[in-house]
This record gives C-alpha cells, structure tokens and sequence, in this order.
C-alpha cells in the first residue's frame, strides 16, 4: 500500500515538472527576451485580446504598442497602434529598413491599424522621408 503511494506522488512529481518545463520553454516573454538577446526579430501578441499591447523586438530593441479598437465598414477592429520604445536609449544601430520590417510584422496582424510611432522615432521616419 506505501509502495503504491509513494509510486503515485512520484508520477504526480513528474508530470508537474513535465508541465512547468512545457510551460517555461513556451512562454512567450521568454521568447522575446531571447529574441532581444540574440538580436532578432520577433513580434508577440494576443490577437484575441485588444485590451493588451503588442511587442516588438528587432535588433536587440524592444517596441510595445498599444492597441485602439475602431470600426470599419464590416466590423470592429484594431484600427490604431501607438509604437514606443521601452528603451530609448537603445535605438543606435537602427534604420529605416528596420522599422518598415517590423510594420510589416504588424499590419499582417492588423491590416486595418494604423501605425503612430512616438518621438524620436517618428521624427526619423518623417525627416529622411
């Protein structure tokens, strides 16, 4: 009887360390810490939901936007996104390139948003134009 209860809690141990290790190695901010790490790009979002933001990373620079819900012809819809910088000071080594990269990333998610970048960005985009 012991003997089976200890084989119980053992397979019980396993499963929950099974699943914590599923969960940490699909965690989307794990990825995009990688992402930022190893200085790729990667776009993290929750489509279902408008209420929360949007990321971005792109050459080791990280982006959150923020989501406004508008209405078209046919339905509602993400129709603005605000893109800032979580660190401005990280911006050096970015172009133009980059940031019509990461809008494309976006608008296949969104090809109804309209994307408003914040200052010192929007001024980059809009003075070499």
């Amino acid at each position: 009887m012991v003997v089976w209860l200890f084989r119980l809690l053992l397979l019980l141990a396993v499963i929950v360390i099974l699943y914590s290790g599923w969960k940490y190695v699909t965690d989307p901010r794990r990825k995009l810490e990688t992402a930022q790490r190893r200085k790729q790009l990667y776009f993290w979002d929750d489509p279902k939901d408008a209420r929360k933001n949007l990321f971005i990373v792109c050459k080791g620079v990280q982006f959150e936007g923020e989501k406004y819900i508008g209405a078209t012809e046919d339905e509602f819809v993400v129709t603005s996104i605000l893109m800032q910088m979580v660190d401005p000071g990280q911006l050096f080594g970015l172009n133009r390139e980059d940031f019509y990269r990461m809008e494309q990333e976006i608008y296949a998610a969104y090809p109804s948003a309209e994307i408003t970048w914040q200052s010192p960005v929007d001024d980059f985009l809009k003075h070499n134009h």
